[in-house]
């Protein structure tokens, strides 16, 4: 079984509210436990405040288009945007473990993500990134 949701948003972190909420309903409709949910959902906003921060820098006006799809074994989340290019960097690599004092203020998002998915896709088209993130639910 697919169930396939569809929407979009404007690049302003007052328009991520509504996307969450677009997630819950889709949760809630096809029966995904709250824990669950939840996760995916705090992944979701973390993944969308990155795309209006970083590939959009903060401007409105800007879409963000999210699909969401359950089938039999998986939840996949798509995010498209026409932002500036993922640079994959990643700040907090060289940071020494237990050093506290050298850890980076920002660039925790990425691997929040990574803690909460099983699999993360990103690609640039001619002029869009898209990010997939799936998790099972088996």
């Amino acid at each position: 079984m697919n169930n396939i949701n569809q929407t979009e948003i404007d690049s302003e972190l007052s328009e991520v509210k509504k996307l969450s909420a677009h997630f819950r309903d889709f949760c809630n409709h096809n029966s995904l436990n709250e824990q669950l949910s939840g996760l995916l959902e705090l992944a979701l906003v973390e993944a969308v405040n990155n795309i209006i921060i970083h590939a959009y820098e903060g401007l409105p006006g800007n879409t963000i288009k999210a699909q969401y799809q359950k089938t039999d074994s998986n939840i996949i989340i798509t995010l498209t945007d026409f932002g500036k290019k993922f640079t994959g960097k990643d700040k907090n690599k060289d940071t020494e473990k237990g050093d506290l004092e050298s850890l980076p203020e920002g660039n925790w998002g990425i691997g929040l993500i990574e803690s909460i998915v099983d699999d993360i896709q990103r690609s640039r088209n001619a002029d869009s990134n898209t990010l997939i993130i799936t998790k099972s639910i088996n």
